[in-house]
């Protein structure tokens, strides 16, 4: 199902090819962020670099941003097994309903989503068996500073939620940390 809104692609090695019906060519006018510095993240159970249970766990983070104009403002993630993504309470994008969908990180343009002051970013992470994990960075550039994310331990995990859980306004201090599962490149992901 093709959704309409912000920019969505997907990155294969440095190659953009359209995600649910967005424009590639938009894509191309920015160069999308390296996942260097990213850590593999999951809600903190058992070993999920081997084996997580069959479900969809939530992470959150919050995070500043200057005003824009926003010259850049990406976010480069995959999830294992598929991700669904919203800023400050608006959806934005979701990965490919398919095997190894992962594999392919999804480039986001979240601008539109961003405000001035303090945003969040949710995550909603489906894992349907084996190794489950998340792996991002959101990068922003306005003409107050840069800002840039990467998923570590700093975010916050659930494994249920009420239905307002990606709202900002939504308190998660009671959340654990996420459990860091190790930087980007570690096995099983490679």
């Amino acid at each position: 199902m093709a959704r309409t809104g912000p920019l969505v692609a997907v990155l294969t090695t440095l190659a953009l090819t359209p995600l649910q019906a967005a424009p590639a060519a938009a894509a191309a006018d920015v160069a999308p962020v390296d996942l260097g510095g990213a850590h593999w993240i999951w809600y903190p159970e058992g070993s999920p670099a081997q084996d997580a249970p069959v479900a969809t766990r939530y992470l959150r983070r919050t995070f500043t941003v200057p005003a824009g104009p926003y010259t850049e403002a990406q976010l480069v993630v995959t999830g294992d097994d598929t991700v669904d993504v919203w800023v400050n309470g608006t959806y934005l994008a979701g990965s490919p309903r398919v095997a190894d969908s992962w594999r392919k990180a999804s480039f986001v343009d979240v601008a539109a989503a961003l405000r001035p002051g303090g945003n969040t970013l949710a995550v909603a992470v489906r894992n349907t068996g084996g190794p489950a994990g998340v792996l991002g960075r959101l990068h922003v550039v306005a003409s107050g500073g840069t800002v840039d994310l990467v998923t570590d331990g700093s975010w916050r995990a659930a494994n249920s939620v009420p239905e307002n859980w990606s709202d900002p306004a939504y308190g998660d201090t009671a959340w654990p940390a996420a459990r860091d599962l190790g930087a980007y490149g570690v096995a099983p992901w490679n």
